[in-house]
């Protein structure tokens, strides 16, 4: 890696590929600083972005995470990209399962969507929108925004397609949508239950 260093001073590959070795090897504060020295060694945005996207992937997944460093990292990412309807839905499902940021998320998803009507896509819109209105429904202080929660179910599965019944049969199986299956079941949205 040094070799590479040495023969092309200063260029992002070899430090982005500098910083996905240390990362390996655990050196988590090293390849930050490789990552960044790639960030600013790019010129095109598109690669700015993908390098953030990386660093905010290897936030999210050291041990122990460092969730606020991950979704600065992801945000500049997707401030950065262009064309990029996945990178724009992976970046939205991180705030989904990681945060409370419900609103930006469904911003992700809604710009992603903007580039084809991708039903992966149009179905995590629908469980951030959910999400959103199930946590607001049922902390209703926790709403600082001032805005009515103007989202219900009836309105998420007319606009997205995604039903009450698909994000309740999906709740249980991941930590993304905690708020969802209480609010159902309390507004009786959600009455047969078959457990096998």
């Amino acid at each position: 890696m040094g070799h590479a260093l040495r023969l092309a001073p200063g260029r992002p590959e070899p430090l982005f590929a500098k910083a996905r070795l240390e990362e390996a090897k655990k050196q988590y504060d090293d390849a930050e600083r490789s990552y960044r020295s790639a960030i600013d060694a790019f010129t095109d945005n598109q690669r700015k972005s993908n390098t953030y996207y990386w660093l905010g992937e290897m936030f999210k997944n050291k041990t122990p995470p460092d969730l606020a460093k991950a979704g600065e990292a992801y945000a500049k990412s997707a401030e950065l990209s262009g064309a990029s309807p996945w990178k724009l839905n992976n970046i939205a499902i991180f705030f989904i399962e990681n945060t409370y940021e419900y609103d930006r998320a469904i911003a992700y998803l809604e710009r992603g969507l903007k580039y084809g009507n991708i039903g992966t896509l149009r179905n995590n819109l629908g469980i951030a929108r959910y999400s959103r209105w199930a946590y607001y429904y049922l902390n209703p202080a926790k709403n600082k925004s001032g805005r009515p929660n103007s989202d219900n179910p009836e309105k998420i599965t007319a606009e997205t397609g995604v039903t009450a019944e698909f994000v309740f049969a999906k709740g249980p199986l991941t930590k993304t949508y905690p708020w969802v299956t209480p609010a159902l079941l309390k507004l009786g949205l959600v009455t047969n239950v078959d457990v096998m």
